[in-house]
């Protein structure tokens, strides 16, 4: 998923978008700031699909998915957990902020991953096709996603396949 905070090439202010989100959770002194979807003018993000893209929670996620925990340019895919069927940036924002044990994505024929640039979400089989190219590539929108994610594999699906 990328660099660990304390190993961050990029710290996080460089790389973080200001968002609503995260001046209410601010005047309410909590820290699990949530991409809210809106552009920079307030408007609502909408995903390739036309259709308004799910939240991704997490701790000072940005405006395209990247949390205090991986923030390099290259993170940018939320992942989605079974427990709870919502979007985390990260497997740590979600042990961070969901108040329940984490059950890694088990619906082969759901959405399970999310582009957080262009919000296109992607079955676990189409995310590993676009993960075993040398330099990982969003299907829909081409960004790139962070090679180092195919070493989480199992925290968000569970065992590798064969």
């Amino acid at each position: 998923m990328g660099r660990r905070a304390d190993e961050a090439a990029v710290p996080l202010e460089a790389s973080a978008a200001p968002s609503v989100a995260r001046d209410r959770s601010e005047r309410r002194g909590r820290d699990d700031t949530r991409s809210r979807r809106q552009d920079q003018d307030g408007h609502a993000i909408h995903n390739d699909q036309g259709t308004r893209a799910p939240i991704i929670h997490g701790l000072n996620v940005d405006g395209q998915g990247r949390c205090r925990h991986w923030h390099s340019p290259l993170d940018i895919v939320a992942n989605r957990f079974a427990c709870c069927g919502e979007y985390y940036a990260c497997y740590q924002c979600h042990d961070a902020l969901a108040g329940h044990p984490r059950i890694p994505w088990s619906d082969p024929d759901s959405p399970a991953v999310m582009c957080g640039i262009c919000r296109h979400q992607m079955t676990e089989a189409e995310y590993g096709r676009a993960m075993e190219s040398t330099e990982p590539r969003c299907p829909s929108c081409g960004a790139r996603f962070n090679p180092g994610c195919r070493l989480h594999h199992d925290i968000y699906f569970g065992e590798c396949p064969v």
